[in-house]
């Protein structure tokens, strides 16, 4: 088994890959340090669940300290998460990237000074090349499109749409669509025109949906009158406050307007052949409601929308084996293994191993890094490589696949199916 992984690893080394989810800062804006950066996002977040006092823990990124200072803060939990799936990311980027096995004591100041030199704005495009990334899709929430890399793509996230929570940010989405916003119907049209202008002017092919953060995936058909009375039950108090619409009612209590606001994206998106992404699964950082992004919700909407592509994330994790269900029995539903397999490898390796059981493959997606940090980018691909080689490896041994077919098949989860999926130019 050994043999034949190394083998496919080999192989996979050498195959163009599609980064389906990252939320990439812009060049200018990497951490100041490798400590910062790299416990700047998901280890931070298992520090913090080790037991680290959440204090403790944003001094991490306090240039006023030292940097030995800072990582004898963090090294006790570190320690403890050392066997985590987040912490073997950082280490996988460490050994690709920085040329040392681990943060301590004695590889700090060399890693460091590895990172340093990497703070250059053509490292993107550099990185983007040695890892064979030919396109990345970003979460972004702007109105603006500021990545100049021709290989980020825009994946637009609409979480503002459902919560638009201060007159500026109203403000923002109208003077962008060019509707201004007086009531219910015009802010329907004006989320409708922000996305078409979204689609003509910067060639917005995907739509991302984060709002299993907020509320359960669950959207049923709603009449007018219940939306419009929720949406003009809060905008109208916009009066009584010059930034935030209420102090104590906002849109996340509007349910039946979210609803009705689903409904008509689904529409304009079956309209304008647009792939949506939803968040469903395991969420990120501490206090989350986990029932809200189950994915079996989704499935009315589904069925509703059968031209619409729904790109479903992050393996359902831990509902993977409701995930492929829904992906055997609805032709337009992919399953996504973006951030995955830095979450659990074990669990990423099992449900690929079971979906090459139950569904054809190009309904799996096989990679995003869900990274802001770009190295971490690196060291998840290299994760996300190792797992899908164990999966088809096993394959193999059961005499279900012989190696070319394996690696075509790792060619399609990494590359082609997600640039069809996401109708990527030139890919």
């Amino acid at each position: 088994m050994r043999d034949v992984r190394e083998n496919l690893l080999e192989q996979m080394a050498r195959l163009p890959v599609v980064d389906s989810h990252s939320h990439l800062v812009l060049p200018g804006r990497r951490a100041a340090d490798v400590l910062a950066e790299y416990t700047g996002q998901y280890l931070g977040h298992d520090l913090i669940t080790a037991g680290m006092p959440r204090a403790q823990y944003e001094r991490l990124a306090d240039p006023a300290l030292p940097l030995d200072e800072r990582f004898a803060l963090a090294k006790p939990w570190l320690g403890l998460a050392k066997h985590t799936g987040y912490y073997r990311c950082v280490r996988a980027t460490l050994r690709e990237l920085l040329g040392v096995d681990d943060l301590t004591e004695s590889t700090l100041a060399a890693a460091n000074a590895a990172y340093q030199k990497a703070l250059r704005p053509e490292y993107y495009d550099e990185l983007f090349a040695r890892l064979n990334i030919r396109a990345c899709l970003i979460d972004h929430t702007g109105f603006d499109w500021p990545y100049e890399q021709a290989v980020c793509v825009q994946a637009y996230n609409t979480i503002h749409l459902f919560t638009p929570y201060s007159n500026g940010l109203l403000e923002q989405i109208a003077g962008f669509s060019g509707v201004r916003v007086r009531g219910f119907d015009s802010y329907l049209e004006a989320c409708e025109g922000l996305i078409r202008k979204k689609v003509a002017q910067q060639g917005v092919r995907v739509l991302k949906f984060p709002i299993a953060y907020t509320r359960k995936l669950s959207f049923p058909v709603t009449a007018y009158g219940e939306a419009e009375a929720e949406f003009n039950a809060v905008f109208s108090r916009r009066i009584q406050y010059r930034d935030a619409i209420s102090s104590t009612y906002g849109f996340d209590d509007c349910p039946n307007f979210q609803n009705y606001l689903m409904h008509r994206l689904m529409a304009l998106c079956e309209e304008l052949e647009l792939t949506c992404q939803f968040h469903t699964g395991f969420l990120a950082g501490h206090g989350n409601y986990l029932p809200n992004s189950r994915p079996t919700g989704l499935i009315p909407l589904i069925f509703q929308y059968p031209g619409v592509r729904f790109d479903l994330f992050h393996m359902a994790y831990p509902y993977q084996a409701e995930l492929g269900a829904m992906a055997k029995n609805y032709p337009n539903i992919s399953v996504n293994m973006c951030w995955a397999h830095i979450i659990s490898p074990t669990a990423s390796v099992n449900a690929l191993a079971e979906w090459l059981d139950l569904l054809p493959v190009n309904k799996i997606i096989g990679f995003g890094s869900d990274v802001g940090a770009i190295d971490l980018a690196a060291g998840g691909l290299l994760m996300a490589k190792e797992n899908i080689a164990a999966a088809l490896a096993a394959k193999i041994e059961q005499g279900l696949m012989d190696v070319d077919e394996a690696v075509d098949i790792a060619a399609r989860l990494l590359y082609h199916n997600p640039a069809a999926l996401y109708r990527l130019p030139g890919l």
